[in-house]
């Protein structure tokens, strides 16, 4: 009797490390495709500053259309003027200006002085 009692807690034993490892595989094997799709998911966005809120966070460009779009900038969003580092209150109304976007929020904004 007690030999299967043992016998059945190693099977049991057993069964439940491949449950765990089938677990462990399955939500590494999910995580892949996100991060994946969140590489991909940038789109990157050109044309001329129409507007600087420094306070409220916001820059409005107007693109090669005339098509005016405000974004929201982030603390951690990179922002570059004249290829150094700067703040959103650095940025200039027609400054030429990249905007990367990784889905919807803001990952980095450079911004060219605007040329007379």
């Amino acid at each position: 009797m007690l030999k299967k009692v043992v016998e059945y807690g190693v099977r049991h034993r057993k069964l439940i490390s491949l449950l765990v490892l089938t677990l462990a595989v399955a939500v590494a094997v999910a995580t892949i495709p996100h991060e994946l799709n969140a590489q991909s998911d940038s789109t990157t966005l050109t044309g001329t500053v129409a507007k600087v809120d420094s306070t409220g966070m916001k820059l409005t460009i107007k693109d090669s259309a005339n098509k005016e779009e405000t974004l929201t900038i982030e603390s951690t969003t990179k922002i570059t003027r004249g290829g150094k580092d700067a703040k959103l209150a650095d940025v200039k109304e027609g400054d030429s200006v990249k905007v990367t976007r990784q889905g919807t929020k803001v990952s980095s904004v450079e911004a060219t002085a605007k040329t007379s």
